[in-house]
């Protein structure tokens, strides 16, 4: 089965096309890293979501509303009006205050990427590398980019070149549960499988449950969870997990199990 055919059958998207990055394309490369950074900024509405239902966020939110209440006392002094503004002062202040430092969070971060990052920083210069196998995998619906997914392996010593790294594993938001990230995700296991290698790691965060999902249904295992470095984000529970595969157990799906 062709690559484009397999994204056909699952993500059931009849003009899909999944193959490699053009390394001589500058357009496209350009485009890639852009679509990355935008996606690591991205984050930003999932940890608003996730933060605005977290226990904590919740506790105070109800705390402040109910301190508000007992104030004015609305339903005996009658001072409704105060009282809504108040609660919509306090609703407010709650909202921004988290997407500020959200957002804050995550612009240091995608700077930090952006620098440190090969890949980000300079993906011609990454996936030409001759001391590493690096390979980007791309997705297009009716020509538009829609989903990334590059891989890492240093080429020596021997023992690491038996290890890859998964990263900027990308989807644009609408495009998201059609199958299309099982199937970025599968080239690129299929590449790396065909190519010796041994384990495969893949990191998350607590706030990207589909990911974590796509992983375990894959047979990714869990072998270790750590805090963040931000003590915002560790009040309310996010933590980064990281994911092993043992790509000689694992065989690419079928027809009949895609």
């Amino acid at each position: 089965m062709s690559v484009d055919s397999a994204a056909q059958s699952s993500a059931g998207l009849p003009e899909l096309q999944i193959r490699p990055i053009h390394l001589g394309d500058h357009d496209e490369l350009h485009a890639v890293r852009e679509f990355c950074l935008n996606v690591l900024m991205q984050r930003v509405r999932l940890s608003n979501t996730y933060i605005y239902t977290s226990p904590i966020w919740l506790s105070g939110y109800t705390l402040a509303m109910a301190w508000s209440y007992a104030r004015f006392s609305p339903h005996s002094t009658g001072d409704w009006g105060r009282w809504l503004f108040l609660a919509a002062a306090i609703s407010a202040s709650f909202l921004i205050g988290v997407d500020y430092f959200t957002y804050k969070y995550y612009e240091r971060l995608t700077k930090e990427d952006h620098e440190q990052d090969q890949f980000l920083s300079n993906p011609a210069l990454c996936l030409g590398d001759t001391k590493q196998d690096n390979r980007c995998v791309v997705a297009y619906f009716a020509g538009s980019l829609v989903g990334t997914c590059v891989t890492r392996r240093p080429l020596k010593p021997q023992a690491a070149s038996r290890e890859a790294e998964l990263s900027h594993w990308n989807i644009k938001a609408r495009y998201r549960s059609k199958g299309l990230g099982s199937d970025l995700l599968h080239t690129s296991l299929m590449h790396l499988k065909s190519s010796g290698v041994a384990k495969v790691k893949a990191q998350t965060s607590t706030i990207q449950k589909r990911a974590r999902l796509s992983l375990a249904k894959d047979g990714f295992k869990l072998i270790q969870t750590k805090p963040t470095d931000n003590i915002w984000f560790r009040l309310v529970g996010v933590t980064t997990q990281v994911w092993e595969l043992d790509l000689k157990k694992w065989d690419p799906p079928t027809e009949e199990t895609s």
